[in-house]
């Protein structure tokens, strides 16, 4: 397929007036602010936490566990480039 940008078109099409719409609720009204809550100013943010859910971390444990396994037997983990070829082997894509 071909695409082709005509100048003139978009010359024309950017000199035409642009529209604008100002959308706002008919029924909206705002709310007034609780006098429980904390000031913006009152509240801090000290770090972000987030984790892996625990079935994941379960499997990661497992997976660090067999790795430390295998290099304790002596043998030789694959590099991630051996991993992805033995894995296509396997998938029959090779």
């Amino acid at each position: 397929m071909l695409l082709s940008i005509d100048p003139e078109k978009v010359k024309q099409k950017l000199a035409e007036p642009t529209v604008v719409f100002t959308l706002a609720p008919s029924n909206f009204e705002p709310a007034a602010p609780r006098p429980e809550a904390p000031s913006p100013d009152s509240v801090r943010t000290e770090s972000t936490v987030s984790g892996l859910p625990e079935s994941a971390q379960r499997a990661r444990q497992r997976l660090l566990s067999l790795r430390q396994s295998l290099i304790a037997s002596g043998v030789t983990p694959l590099t991630p480039d051996e991993l992805d070829q033995e894995i296509d082997k396997t998938r029959g894509r090779l």
